[in-house]
C-alpha cells in the first residue's frame, strides 16, 4: 500500500450498518502501522475497545489517521484502561477525530485505580494529532511522553500514575525523540472534575492520606507533553481539569505553547514538576498568547528555568471565591523566568497577583493591568522555604496599571530582598 492510497473504516466492519463492532480498530489500526498510508474514519459513532501497538515488539509505518471532524467522527470506549496508544513511532498523523472515553459509566467500585486516556503517544518522532477531541476521561486527554526503560512501570508511566511520573534519576535527552505537536485541540473532563472536587470539600479531616489517595485517583490533565524537545501545543482548549489543564512536564525544553485556553481547571497551565527530588525542569520554553479563565490557579512554574510567558490573560470572573488561589505562582527554585504582558482580571479575597515561594529566585515578571474586586491588591508574595532559609530572592515584579487606589496595591513576605514597583505612580510597593 503506498502512501497515496486510502483506506475506510467501514470496510472492517461487520455490516455498513452497524457500528459498534468494538474490535473492528484494533484490526483497522493493525492494517495502518503494518502497511502505512492514509486510514479514513467516516462521520459516525462507533464503539470501539482500547488500542495500543509498540514499534519494538511490532513495526509501525507512518501513517495518516483522518476523520470528518470533531463531532463528527465519534470513538467511544467500550472497555476501561487508555484509548488510543502509540509508542515507539514516526510519522503518525491523527485528525478529525472525538473520542468519548466514557469514564462517566462506571462506578468508582468498578473504575478503581484504571486509568482512562485519550490520545497518547510515548517515544515517538514527528507526530501530531490535529483538530480532535477527548472528552469524559480520567488521566490525560492528549499525552505525548518520554517514557524511561529500567524503572518499575508505576514508577515511569505517566498513564498509570500521573502525580509521579518519570523518575528524574535516568531521564533521557529530549534530543532522541521531538516533534510531537498537538493542535486545535479540545478536553474536557467533566465528571472526574467533580468528583475530584466532591472529594476535595467533603469533610475528610479524620484522614487525610487516604483523602490524598483518592484525590489522586482523579487527577487529570487536558493536553501534556512530557521531556519532549522541540515540539508544541497550539490553539488546544482545555475544560473542567482538576490537575493542569495545558502542561509541559519534566524535562521538556525548546517546545512553543501558542495560542490555548484553559477553562475551570485547578491549574490553568503548568510548567516543570512539583517534586523535591531533583533540580531539573522545563527550560527555554516559550509560551504566548495563553488564557486561564476561572481556574482556581492561573498558572505554575515548578523547576522550571529560562521559560518565556508573553500575553497571558487571567480571568476570575464568576469563580467561586474559596478556589481562587493566585495569579501565577513560581516555585521549587524556579529561575530566570520572565512573564510579560500579564493581565489578571477580578482578582479577590487578597490572593496574590503573583506568589513566589521554595526558592523562586531571580524571576522577572510584568503585570500590564491587574484589577482587584474588593479589598487589597496583593501584588506580589514572596515566601521562603522555612524560617531559617532566604532563598526566595532577586525577583522582580512590575504592575504598570491598576483600578485600584495607590495606597490600596501592596506586596508582602521579603521585600527587603525583592523587588516590586508600581509604574503608573514610579513608586516602589511595599506592605
Amino acid at each position: 500500500m503506498t502512501t497515496e492510497q486510502r483506506i475506510s473504516f467501514k470496510e472492517y466492519l461487520e455490516n455498513d450498518n452497524i457500528t459498534n463492532d468494538a474490535a473492528a480498530i484494533g484490526k483497522f489500526l493493525d492494517y495502518l502501522a503494518d502497511n502505512g498510508g492514509i486510514g479514513e474514519i467516516e462521520s459516525g459513532t462507533y464503539t470501539c475497545n482500547s488500542y495500543s501497538r509498540d514499534s519494538e515488539k511490532k513495526p509501525i509505518k507512518p501513517f495518516k489517521l483522518i476523520g470528518a471532524g470533531i463531532g463528527k467522527t465519534i470513538l467511544k470506549l467500550s472497555n476501561k484502561g487508555s484509548f488510543l496508544t502509540w509508542r515507539n513511532a514516526t510519522g503518525i498523523h491523527i485528525e478529525g477525530i472525538t473520542l468519548d472515553c466514557q469514564y462517566s459509566q462506571y462506578s468508582p467500585e468498578e473504575i478503581g485505580n484504571t486509568r482512562i486516556h485519550g490520545f497518547v503517544l510515548c517515544n515517538c518522532n514527528d507526530c501530531s494529532i490535529s483538530h480532535s477531541k477527548a472528552i469524559d476521561f480520567c488521566g490525560t486527554g492528549f499525552m505525548g511522553y518520554i517514557d524511561t526503560k529500567d524503572k518499575t512501570d508505576t514508577e515511569t508511566n505517566p498513564e498509570t500514575d500521573i502525580s509521579t511520573n518519570i523518575n528524574t534519576d535516568t531521564l533521557q535527552p529530549g534530543e532522541k525523540y521531538k516533534g510531537v505537536f498537538i493542535r486545535n485541540c479540545y478536553a474536557q473532563a467533566t465528571k472526574a472534575f467533580n468528583d475530584y472536587m466532591d472529594l476535595k470539600n467533603a469533610d475528610n479531616s479524620g484522614n487525610a492520606e487516604e483523602l490524598k489517595k483518592k484525590l489522586r485517583k482523579k487527577e487529570c490533565n487536558g493536553v501534556l507533553l512530557s521531556n519532549y524537545w522541540y515540539s508544541g501545543i497550539s490553539d488546544c482548549t482545555a475544560e473542567d481539569i482538576s490537575l493542569f489543564g495545558i502542561e509541559l512536564k519534566q524535562n521538556a525544553r525548546w517546545n512553543k505553547v501558542i495560542n490555548c485556553k484553559a477553562i475551570n481547571c485547578q491549574y490553568g497551565f503548568g510548567m516543570g514538576q512539583q517534586t523535591d527530588v531533583k533540580d531539573i525542569g522545563c527550560e527555554n520554553n516559550t509560551v504566548i498568547g495563553f488564557k486561564s479563565i476561572k481556574c482556581h490557579h492561573g498558572g505554575i512554574i515548578g523547576k522550571g528555568k529560562c521559560n518565556h510567558i508573553n500575553d497571558m490573560y487571567i480571568d476570575f470572573t464568576d469563580i467561586i471565591p474559596d478556589n481562587l488561589k493566585n495569579g501565577f505562582r513560581l516555585q521549587l527554585k524556579s529561575r530566570f523566568n520572565t512573564l510579560s504582558d500579564i493581565k489578571i482580571n477580578a482578582l479577590q479575597n487578597g490572593r496574590p497577583a503573583i506568589y513566589y515561594e521554595k526558592g523562586a529566585n531571580n524571576n522577572y515578571v510584568v503585570i500590564s493591568n491587574c484589577t482587584n474586586t474588593d479589598g487589597k491588591l496583593l501584588v506580589a508574595k514572596y515566601i521562603h522555604t522555612n524560617s531559617r532559609s532566604s532563598d526566595t530572592i532577586d525577583n522582580i515584579t512590575r504592575l504598570c496599571k491598576s483600578d485600584s487606589n495607590n495606597d490600596d496595591i501592596i506586596a508582602s513576605g521579603d521585600l527587603d530582598r525583592n523587588k516590586t514597583h508600581y509604574d503608573h505612580s514610579g513608586t516602589d510597593i511595599s506592605s
